[in-house]
């Protein structure tokens, strides 16, 4: 057998590749790994079970610079398969997946990723403010965070009341002249502290606001229009939304 390591991770897509194989895309704490998994579209593979989407697992690879690394066994740490069984929960996880596979990764989105993870397992509503955490950090690491300290257009720090996507941030009354619905004074609050908020604040933050389903889908379609960048998976997750 040739030199291998350990790497421990969650596996963020699994793709059928040849005959029997696959590919897997696994997130650890600073990057994104490309592992071939031989043979785990066989019923009987035994590493078919720790190439779940979205487990938590533990690989023994044989890793290459240049190229696919190989996946010679490994074990599961957190299956989180009830994320699994429910179509809503599974839906955002995928968009999450995806997003991240295109941005890459950080220790930040790391941890931000697995506690969404969790909190979905554990039928947690304090996932969606994860959720909303992660696609904050992206869109800042991309540049493309909304102005929040004041009206993006006067700069005035007073009478704020909406986030318009096309100016790029906060607008207060005079410029905002009735063109976008206004937000109530929380929402604005709110928008604000996820994208002042620093790591040591997520614990702060998550006790004094609730996101939901809307905010989430709000912020990935934020992603989508400021970089042209296509989430192919939104679309889903939209028609699972209509169903509920």
């Amino acid at each position: 057998m040739k030199p291998t390591t350990e790497v421990e991770g969650i596996v963020l897509s699994v793709q059928d590749y040849r005959e029997s194989d696959g590919i897997i895309r696994l997130l650890t704490q600073d990057k994104i790994l490309s592992i071939l998994a031989r043979g785990i579209q066989k019923q009987t593979s035994k590493n078919r079970m720790i190439t779940q989407v979205f487990s938590h697992v533990r690989y023994t690879i044989e890793q290459k610079e240049n190229g696919l690394s190989l996946l010679y066994y490994g074990n599961v740490i957190d299956s989180h398969y009830k994320i699994m069984e429910d179509l809503m929960k599974s839906s955002i996880c995928f968009v999450l997946a995806e997003v991240i596979t295109r941005f890459h990764g950080n220790p930040t989105i790391y941890m931000l990723f697995d506690k969404c993870l969790k909190e979905f397992q554990n039928d947690d509503a304090k996932a969606y403010n994860y959720a909303c955490l992660l696609l904050a950090q992206i869109i800042q690491k991309e540049g493309i965070a909304p102005f929040v300290d004041g009206c993006i257009l006067c700069k005035r720090k007073d009478h704020l009341e909406t986030l318009s996507v096309t100016d790029g941030g906060f607008l207060c009354t005079t410029c905002n002249h009735d063109r976008i619905l206004p937000r109530s004074k929380q929402e604005m609050i709110q928008i604000r502290s996820l994208f002042k908020a620093n790591e040591k604040d997520f614990t702060q933050l998550n006790e004094m606001f609730a996101f939901n389903l809307d905010d989430f889908i709000f912020w990935v379609e934020w992603l989508e229009k400021c970089i042209h960048f296509n989430v192919s998976s939104l679309k889903f997750l939209k028609s699972v939304q209509t169903l509920t």
